[in-house]
């Protein structure tokens, strides 16, 4: 997981550089702020993702990415990323066999 973290970091650093010359879109944070969101937000969902839960740390991982990309719509973000988060849970879960963590849910 590390290795994927530092990958995923780095290669969003350098797709950052790549377009800083280019315009950015409405109100989203540019260049290294939005690199930080999605980088912290990939932090806190690895970190909190043991105590929580796979479904709610996916919803809030989708949300901090659609707002670092420009949503305005968190309510909306949030919603969209907790379907996707049950879908996944249910796929991953039922029909491969793999169970994700769900933290204080099950207990």
């Amino acid at each position: 997981p590390t290795v994927a973290v530092v990958l995923t970091v780095l290669l969003a650093c350098v797709h950052a550089g790549y377009r800083r010359g280019m315009p950015s879109a409405g109100a989203a944070p540019g260049g290294l702020a939005r690199v930080g969101l999605i980088a912290g937000a990939m932090v806190a969902h690895a970190l909190l993702q043991p105590f929580t839960g796979f479904v709610p740390t996916a919803t809030l991982l989708f949300a901090a990415g659609a707002a670092a990309m420009g949503n305005t719509r968190p309510a909306r973000a949030l919603g969209v990323g907790a379907a996707v988060a049950v879908v996944m849970a249910l796929v991953f879960a039922g029909g491969l066999g793999v169970p994700l963590p769900m933290g204080a849910w099950t207990r």
